[in-house]
């Protein structure tokens, strides 16, 4: 039976990250991947005609080039193939009866912008970036962060309850307003609104879903800081340049391998065993980037480890709205647009 230090299930964007450091650190790192080639949700296809290129699911690198694994990884990618690129105007809308707008990296033209649109939209944009910004820190850090330590607790308490510790916090009160109620209450311009709603979406919310408000202003503040960076080649450039990176350093990545149960033993996690009958073991740890429902209904179900609530907890476990995409192949750039 083949032994590694790590065992990874699934060879997505998180798990990638995972052992490159592993791998970095010195393990023997075995990845698993059920589908032909790693990446999960970042995968570039030809679906239109041979040459064109598209990003199937995930296709802008913001959170990416502003996380710790990019400042980390980011010239050992760099020369693996990945190359990044951004743009001063990240976006941009277009409505009926020749309306439009574009949202560039630098405050002031968009202060502008959308002052243009409507009188007092400037401002409250300003406004708006003003007040997630200062929150964004603590939000970010508590991203990553182990939700069951202390740190977590007072974070989370931090943002959640007011100062003197007797209601919410400011934040906490408009935490559950959806994208509707925060762009109609701060902009005039529908079209100022226009050209934010749509982002929402990137996080698996729609615009009249709770919580979608404080999502939208995050895909904003994000924007403008840091504009909305691709690769050079589609997404999956980062999944090539990391599974280059991570075999470099010693990992192993099967695909077309589907991990059907986790073994255990004494109450801990030893290795896992595949559909085709395989099995391998793990002398450290076995990471498993499932779902929770794939992970305590199905790997480890045949186990005793797992505590009935968790169970329960995992058997109401629901998949969000799908989101539809379409993907043009054009003869030539679109009109007032530079062909470069």
């Amino acid at each position: 039976m083949e032994s590694y230090d790590a065992i990874i299930i699934g060879a997505g964007p998180n798990a990638l990250v995972n052992a490159a450091y592993l791998t970095k650190a010195g393990w023997s790192v075995l990845m698993l991947e059920k589908n032909d080639r790693p990446g999960g949700g970042v995968r570039t296809e030809e679906l239109t005609i041979p040459g064109f290129h598209h990003d199937v699911y995930a296709g802008f690198l913001i959170l990416f080039t502003l996380s710790q694994a990019y400042a980390d990884l980011g010239s050992e990618l760099k020369e693996r193939g990945l190359s990044v690129v951004n743009s001063y105007l990240p976006a941009g809308v277009s409505m009926p009866r020749g309306k439009a707008a574009v949202l560039s990296t630098d405050m002031q033209a968009n202060i502008a912008e959308a002052e243009r649109l409507a009188s007092g939209d400037g401002v409250a944009w300003q406004q708006m970036l003003q007040n997630i910004g200062q929150y964004a820190p603590l939000v970010f850090s508590l991203l990553k962060t182990d939700l069951t330590t202390p740190e977590a607790v007072t974070m989370i308490r931090q943002l959640m309850v007011s100062s003197d510790g007797k209601g919410p916090s400011p934040f906490a009160s408009e935490f559950l307003l959806t994208a509707r109620d925060v762009l109609e209450s701060m902009f005039k311009s529908e079209v100022w609104q226009g050209i934010l709603a749509p982002w929402v979406l990137h996080s698996g919310h729609g615009p009249d879903e709770a919580n979608s408000g404080f999502w939208v202003q995050v895909f904003a503040l994000g924007t403008q800081t840091a504009g909305q960076a691709v690769a050079v080649g589609g997404a999956e450039m980062v999944v090539r340049a990391l599974a280059r990176l991570i075999q470099d350093q010693g990992g192993t990545i099967y695909t077309n391998t589907t991990v059907t149960r986790i073994l255990v033993e004494g109450g801990k996690a030893v290795g896992v065993r595949t559909e085709a009958g395989e099995e391998y073991r793990a002398n450290r740890v076995v990471i498993a980037t499932t779902n929770p429902d794939q992970l305590y209904l199905k790997l480890l179900a045949d186990t005793d480890v797992v505590p009935p609530l968790v169970k329960q907890q995992a058997s109401k476990f629901r998949y969000g709205h799908s989101v539809l995409a379409i993907h043009l192949a054009l003869s030539e750039p679109p009109a007032g647009m530079m062909s470069d």
